[in-house]
């Protein structure tokens, strides 16, 4: 799962199978459109809210826009693992900028790995030496 500009939720098998894709309005992307076009919010910081629910709207905001998200991706991974039982089981990797913010609020057994974009990239590399020697 990539948390950028948008948020992707991709299925992959332990074998390579590419299953398919979720792509959905980013941390940043939503927050930006929330506060472009209601005139009486001010932009926040994005970052781990203390509270599920807000006494002010820079609270209200950061839990709505960050454990909102965090609750949507935690619901999304569950109706994978419901609807594709063949694939269990199944491991979530975050990846991407705002990965980090996210972490703390989702199950532990999430795997938080920044680099791994990077590693991909590395691996295809590494794949395409080889044949390239052949």
């Amino acid at each position: 799962m990539d948390l950028g500009t948008a948020t992707t939720i991709q299925l992959i098998s332990d074998s390579g199978y590419y299953a398919g894709v979720a792509i959905i309005p980013g941390l940043k992307t939503a927050a930006a459109h929330l506060f472009e076009h209601a005139a009486l919010l001010s932009e926040v910081k994005l970052e781990v809210p203390a509270f599920l629910l807000g006494n002010n709207t820079h609270d209200a905001l950061l839990t709505g826009i960050v454990r909102g998200h965090a609750l949507m991706i935690q619901a999304f991974i569950e109706s994978i693992r419901s609807q594709y039982p063949d694939y269990a089981p199944c491991r979530v990797i975050l990846t991407g900028g705002l990965a980090q913010i996210i972490k703390d609020l989702v199950p532990g057994d999430y795997i938080l790995d920044s680099q791994l974009t990077l590693k991909g990239f590395h691996l295809a590399l590494m794949t395409l030496m080889e044949q390239e020697l052949r």
